[in-house]
């Protein structure tokens, strides 16, 4: 996190913040870490599944554990990444706002990650009586 990196280009990079999410892991492990780096730079997040809430929301206070627990808006976040993974392809020097980069390295970004990231699809489906749309694994 507190490091500096360098693009293939020269351009120096730093990674200002990082979200680590507490589902299946020890969220104490996460907890002394995000206070170990600085409570900023590294939240701890937890996935909301809920139609229509906001991609992050950051909390006003920290909570018992001293720490900026952030809900992160799951199905939002799908919809978001869907749309903008339909967008045509750019080349990969032109700079393009809200595009989408995977590396081309198979150690980092494989066909297993690939599948991961398409593998559910938004459908209707009746829960209490109405409609809704929800986020489906495909299998």
């Amino acid at each position: 996190i507190n490091k500096k990196y360098r693009h293939a280009d020269g351009t120096e990079m730093t990674i200002s913040r990082v979200c680590w999410d507490i589902g299946g892991i020890d969220g104490e492990i996460v907890y002394q870490r995000s206070k170990k780096h600085g409570v900023f730079r590294g939240l701890p997040v937890k996935g909301a599944s809920v139609y229509g809430k906001p991609v992050i929301t950051m909390p006003k206070t920290r909570n018992q554990r001293g720490v900026y627990l952030c809900e992160v808006g799951t199905d939002t976040a799908k919809e978001i990444l869907y749309a903008r993974m339909k967008a045509d392809p750019t080349p990969v020097d032109e700079a393009t706002s809200y595009a989408i980069r995977f590396p081309d390295d198979p150690e980092i970004f494989s066909q297993t990650e690939a599948q991961q990231l398409v593998a559910e699809e938004l459908v209707e489906k009746w829960e209490k009586g109405k409609m809704r749309l929800l986020w489906d694994n495909k299998k």
